[in-house]
């Protein structure tokens, strides 16, 4: 699904995971459907995409923002932003074994980064 956020070099973004405040009735939608996206960061990703990505979404107003991380063979990074004041701000952050909990968005909710291995 793309989203209509303007940013360097695009006129939308595709997020990983995206969760909408209506039904879905197409294939676009405006960025004030979005209350939360997640962003899966692969080693492939630059640092300038992933800042250009965020500051998108902050713009755009998006309320919830997760990022996941591959870093290494098997090893995730889980961090969870909430947008205060035009910008986000890091509310939780879990690696490896850990269990977060308390987790900001549209429907607080707990979750293990153990679980979020990718399967290869």
């Amino acid at each position: 699904m793309g989203v209509e956020i303007t940013a360097a070099l695009r006129t939308a973004l595709i997020p990983d995971v995206a969760v909408l405040n209506r039904p879905p009735v197409s294939v676009d939608y405006p960025a004030a459907a979005l209350e939360l996206v997640v962003e899966v960061w692969s080693p492939g990703n630059t640092m300038r995409e992933r800042e250009t990505k965020v500051a998108a979404y902050a713009a755009a107003g998006v309320p919830y923002l997760w990022t996941v991380h591959q870093r290494g063979r098997g090893t995730i990074e889980f961090r969870a932003f909430e947008l205060v004041g035009g910008t986000y701000q890091e509310r939780v952050h879990g690696t490896g074994d850990d269990v977060v909990s308390e987790v900001p968005g549209p429907v607080p909710l707990a979750l293990s980064c153990a679980d979020l291995v990718p399967v290869s």
